[in-house]
């Protein structure tokens, strides 16, 4: 395979690589090419391709300042089990506003730590079906960060654990279970 040379760049990933990025969740590099828009400046990107969304293509500079925050590998097999032990010891607690709690729920997807978006999805789920329970409403803001939370965690860990996504909190919950024991 040609080596291709990208002046001033120092990639972090390559062709091909699956990376997460931000919560559009798994996609593919199918490219890493000049373009140029509307800046008047040519410019090197990163194509992206999602694995779930065919459609979907992003174009991310390869000299973004917050490419590392934005644009990671994905994980290992052996992490996630990890995740999910880190997710039960999470130092995390619910926030009665919902202001706060939005604000603070956005940060936490921000961050891309993954233990602590399983956290959120767990949480939020939980808080969900106490309001159901009770004829309450469930947030809007919540059920907006739960959906996202849920595409991250169950996108990634279906990707790399080869299951289907319906598969993925079964597993987590079987994962669970067995440290509780």
């Amino acid at each position: 395979m040609e080596k291709i040379n990208y002046p001033n760049c120092n990639l972090q990933h390559k062709i091909s690589d699956f990376v997460m990025y931000r919560q559009n969740g798994i996609c593919q590099i199918v490219d890493i090419r000049k373009e140029n828009f509307c800046s008047g400046d040519e410019k090197f990107y990163y194509i992206l391709k999602s694995v779930y969304e065919d459609k979907t293509i992003i174009y991310v500079p390869v000299d973004s300042k917050d490419l590392d925050l934005h644009m990671r590998h994905i994980l290992a097999v052996e992490e996630i089990e990890l995740i999910i032990e880190k997710s039960e010891e999470s130092q995390n607690e619910w926030v009665d506003d919902g202001k706060l709690r939005l604000e603070r729920f956005e940060q936490i997807l921000h961050n891309s730590n993954r233990a602590e978006i399983l956290w959120l999805v767990k949480v939020l789920s939980i808080h969900k079906i106490e309001d159901e329970k009770q004829n309450k409403k469930f947030y809007a803001s919540d059920e907006k960060i739960l959906a996202a939370a849920e595409k991250i965690i169950i996108g990634e860990f279906a990707f790399i654990l080869g299951i289907e996504k319906r598969e993925v909190i079964p597993y987590i919950m079987k994962h669970i279970k067995k440290k509780q024991m």
